[in-house]
């Protein structure tokens, strides 16, 4: 692979599967993966909450359009109407 970018995406994937490999040599195969399912999953939660957030704040903004003056909406209550998020 030729150019900066490439060499680096390549170098980024050697330490990924070098890190990988530390990893089960340290835990087994089994401990590994319910490892990974656990940080995936608190990783969804944490996108779900920005997700979240982010909807308050279009929602916020689609109300102001509509309106004509701006109304914001405690978190709280964008939360509890969105509970799909959690």
């Amino acid at each position: 692979m030729k150019g900066k970018e490439n060499v680096l995406s390549e170098v980024d994937l050697m330490m990924t599967v070098y890190n990988l490999r530390r990893l089960m040599s340290i835990f087994s195969a089994d401990e590994l993966k319910s490892k990974l399912k656990e940080l995936a999953f608190d990783f969804l939660k944490i996108f779900r909450l920005n997700q979240a957030v982010l909807a308050t704040f279009f929602v916020q903004k689609e109300m102001k359009v509509r309106e004509g003056r701006q109304k914001i909406m405690p978190l709280q209550t964008v939360l509890m109407k969105n509970k799909r998020y959690f």
